[in-house]
């Protein structure tokens, strides 16, 4: 029954009443203020319990009246003032303002005096919210960046799609076709490559610099203007080789020549030839190779005679459109996708025999994060870092929760008496999420401050390949908002139940101290679910750092087809010198014989491509009595030329017929030697010795089938055996760039380092791009399964690190509890191990629990990420068993510590503090 009065008077029979003396002496007992509250709580119980037995009430009422903890509490309350704020007047405008203001400041004073307490939660949020601001941070950088170009809503890409629906680069044929056919929705259409050059810095040595070789109308498409000097006029793209002026990066300006803008109108010299700065782009505009990789210089399109020969004839181009005004991503799409067909049905007409497939697609810049192709690839790998992240924030705020309901017991008897000296329940919810969100703005604080230092480590890796990033990763106003409304979803969700919890019990049973027993065990309840969630979400982080570990364990044991250990590689670009295709070739024999009389040296080869590496040489060829595909006109193959010894130096093995020998060069019979792929794709079941391949249609150049090798990856780790062709380096087919690769009695770095010295012996001017070994050469293609099992052990170790701080948390809280029950025990003669045995069965069983969970959520994450990875996969057993097994071994550490402090209490101590 409810209570009528501020008196404590009801409306039942007097006979039910509690005794009159009783209630008077209580009154005289209490002040006002307090007797309401505590009479109410009192003569509710005593309605309840005089049905069953009104003797027993009476005596239970008297009983409560006579306590001692009522002197005790008036003793308390005296001098305590309401919470900041808990006035229920204060409801809107300056006086809900005034209450949240004071509310804050009686948060920072509560914590303050909690040193321990507040420095372990800010540690562990603190924990949690720095990985995922460092994670947007670079998502933020790479996906989500402002190409710093005019309007990109009205620029458009085009690509080449194939059949596969791949979107390819395009060649400059393929330029003029949109050139001339999309001027009703184009203002203007530009053209763009990728190129390298040897520039010589104002200290005298020379870099390998990056750079787009772009259509005069470039910055024009993209609405870009210079800060200093000005862009490419007309005249200068319009005849081949005879304007060598170019735009600098405004990094490179910065980096490389100390912002000096008197750099504009001078000249450096790139490939050994002097250009003109005529501009300095932007500050906002690092070019379109790549997000946080700058371009440094811009050179037009017509000095590729100079800088890149093979470039009118390569398919590297990238084509840009400017929309007309009016005009709408849609109309240009449909407009390159007809021009696309026109051409397609051209030369179909006109080629006789065509097989072959052209189309072309449109895509809007504002879509475009990196590439058409791989920007799938990129959000997927995006949202698997955002989710491992996310998980150890998750632990974070359990932890912070877990924290918050152990003190939030603690203050039982605080809050009862505030709500007993009449302060509204609603404004001490409101000032201990104030609490709540305090430590949340100091833990969001350090995360950011964790956070920015983790993303420089970051972006301070070097990567495996010589190219600088420059990510924009410092603070800003997206980072602040996501840091700011980590802290706040934090706060709020873990931070209200525990609040709750603090103002939910009666409050003359806590002021009796009643409910430290009656609701001990359902409060460890509900911390001990909190922790399993933790154990499960540790086990998940801890089963995805294994799986991506074994899949670089298994990448790195992968047979690729070739030796990858234990050799020296040294790339050499003679383009910028400007050889011949005799220089060329007199360079190569000579840097041979040179190696050749080295008794380290025991094996080398040259190549023009090595496998698993960047780039593509194709060739077209007949094969008599074997249609090419349905699709195509010719066979397409692969290719890559080689010198005597390459396959000797590789390990790839001859599987049938011969290598190529110093026979094989300009003059003698053309051969080729095949991959295995390839041979049973032509010939399955049959020798592919002594075949022909006709490289004219006519049958006037034939070549002949020598050899078959085992086969090799060429593009990925993971890929299945491709087809692929190998031709002699000296028949003709001697490229600018190529790779010398040598093995022998000298460490693979004395190696590279003397074919290093005796190419600049034969031209000190020749630019060598790559001095190193097999493993530094096939770093990039490690480079992500390195990162990826780097990245996720050290969440999944902060995740496990946070998840045993709150398992230490709750059993040292509950031996804290049950000091008075430890005294008893081990008055009554227990053992001390049956002490630790009983404590640590406790917190092991939660354990147990959170990792079974655990398991089961992670064989599902591991088809989740099967994709991402190499030899490894959901059911892998080590990883099943290694997870939770790491997570139990420390975990038995977190709970052995309190559970050993536990078996030491002094039990006479221990029954005099209650």
């Amino acid at each position: 029954m409810g209570r009528a009065s501020g008196t404590g008077e009801t409306l039942s029979h007097p006979s039910r009443r509690p005794p009159l003396l009783a209630r008077a002496l209580l009154h005289v007992r209490l002040p006002g203020n307090l007797y309401d509250v505590f009479a109410g709580d009192l003569e509710e119980r005593f309605q309840r319990d005089v049905g069953s037995d009104a003797a027993g009430a009476r005596r239970a009422y008297w009983k409560d009246v006579l306590s001692p903890s009522i002197s005790r509490l008036v003793r308390e309350s005296r001098g305590m003032h309401l919470p900041p704020g808990a006035s229920p007047r204060a409801g809107r405008g300056d006086g809900a303002v005034s209450a949240i203001l004071a509310d804050l400041k009686f948060a920072v004073r509560t914590l303050s005096k909690a040193p321990a307490f507040t420095a372990v939660a800010v540690l562990s949020l603190g924990l949690g919210i720095g990985p995922n601001t460092a994670i947007f941070s670079l998502v933020d950088a790479i996906l989500f960046q402002d190409w710093g170009v005019d309007d990109p809503e009205r620029i458009v890409d085009i690509y080449t799609l194939t059949r596969a629906g791949e979107y390819f680069y395009s060649g400059y044929r393929t330029f003029e076709i949109v050139e001339d056919g999309t001027g009703d929705v184009f203002e203007s259409v530009a053209q763009h490559s990728l190129i390298t050059a040897r520039v010589e810095a104002p200290s005298g040595d020379a870099e390998l610099v990056l750079g787009e070789m772009v259509s005069g109308n470039y910055f024009d498409v993209m609405g870009v203007r210079t800060s200093i000097g000005r862009t490419f006029l007309p005249e200068e793209d319009a005849t081949e080789g005879t304007h060598p002026v170019l735009v600098l990066g405004n990094h490179y300006w910065q980096t490389r020549y100390g912002a000096d803008p008197s750099i504009v109108g001078s000249e450096i010299r790139m490939n050994g030839r002097p250009y003109t700065v005529i501009g300095i782009a932007p500050e906002t505009f690092k070019g379109r190779l790549a997000p946080g990789i700058g371009t440094d210089f811009w050179v037009p399109f017509q000095m590729f005679p100079h800088l890149s020969p093979s470039k009118m004839g390569n398919g590297d181009l990238t084509i840009t459109g400017r929309l007309r005004a009016g005009v709408e991503p849609g109309q240009a799409i449909a407009a390159v996708e007809t021009i696309a067909t026109r051409e397609a049905e051209r030369r179909r007409t006109e080629i006789e025999n065509y097989r072959g497939y052209f189309a072309l697609v449109a895509v809007s810049l504002a879509d475009v994060k990196l590439h058409p192709t791989f920007d799938g690839i990129l959000t997927q790998m995006a949202l698997l870092l955002f989710a491992a992240v996310g998980l150890v924030l998750l632990v974070a705020c359990v932890n912070l929760a877990g924290f918050l309901l152990s003190r939030a017991s603690d203050r039982r008897k605080e809050m009862a008496v505030r709500v007993a000296m009449g302060a509204g329940r609603t404004a001490i919810v409101r000032q201990l999420l104030v609490e709540s969100l305090v430590l949340s703005g100091l833990g969001a604080m350090l995360g950011l401050v964790l956070g920015q230092l983790a993303m420089r480590a970051i972006v301070s890796i070097e990567l495996p390949v010589p190219i600088p990033l420059e990510l924009e990763v410092g603070l800003s106003l997206p980072l602040l908002l996501f840091t700011a409304g980590s802290a706040i979803v934090a706060a709020v969700l873990f931070g209200l139940t525990p609040a709750l919890e603090a103002t939910r019990a009666p409050v003359a049973a806590t002021l009796r101290d009643e409910a430290g027993s009656s609701g001990g065990k359902r409060k460890v309840g509900a911390r001990g679910l909190l922790v399993a969630g933790q154990m499960a979400l540790s086990t998940v982080l801890l089963f995805g750092a294994v799986i991506f570990v074994r899949s670089l364990q298994a990448a790195s044991d992968m047979d690729v087809g070739f030796a990858t250990r234990e050799a020296a590689v040294v790339k050499i670009e003679t383009e910028a010198n400007e050889y011949s295709l005799d220089q060329r070739i007199a360079f190569v024999e000579e840097l041979g014989r040179r190696l050749e009389s080295h008794s380290t040296v025991t094996d080398f080869g040259i190549t023009a491509r090595m496998p698993l590496d960047l780039g593509v040489i194709n060739t077209a060829f007949d094969i008599p009595g074997v249609e090419p595909p349905a699709d195509q006109s010719r066979h397409v193959l692969e290719m890559a030329t080689i010198t005597p010894g390459y396959f000797e130096t590789m390990g790839i093995p001859i599987l049938e017929g011969r290598a190529f020998t110093d026979t094989d060069r300009d003059g003698s019979a053309p051969v080729a030697i095949l991959s295995k792929a390839a041979a049973d794709l032509y010939w399955p079941g049959e020798s592919a010795i002594g075949r022909t391949l006709l490289r004219e249609p006519d049958g006037s150049d034939a070549l002949t089938v020598v050899g078959v090798a085992g086969n090799v990856n060429i593009w990925s780790l993971g890929e299945s055996p491709r087809p692929y062709m190998y031709r002699p380096y000296f028949q003709g087919l001697s490229f600018a760039a190529f790779f010398v690769t040598a093995r022998g009695n000298a460490p693979p770095g004395e190696l590279a380092a003397l074919i290093r010295n005796e190419a600049r012996a034969i031209d000190p001017e020749v630019f060598l791009t790559e001095v190193g070994t097999m493993d530094d050469h096939l770093g990039y293609i490690y480079f992500l399964p390195r990162m990826a099992a780097a990245m996720l052990s050290i969440v999944g170790v902060l995740a496990l690190l946070l998840a045993c701080m709150g398992l230490y948390g709750m059993v040292s809280y509950g031996v804290s509890r049950r000091t008075r029950e430890m005294g008893i025990r081990l008055a009554l003669g227990a053992e001390r191990q049956e002490v630790v045995n009983m404590v640590l069965k406790s917190g092991l069983v939660i354990v147990g629990v959170g990792a079974a969970v655990g398991i089961v959520a992670s064989l599902g994450l591991g088809q989740v990420v099967q994709r991402f990875l190499f030899g490894a996969g959901a059911l892998d057993p080590l990883a099943i068993l290694t997870a939770p097994l790491l997570l139990g071994v420390v975990a038995a550490v977190a709970t052995y510590l309190p559970a050993r402090r536990a078996s030491r209490v002094d039990p006479v101590r221990a029954l005099r503090s209650e």
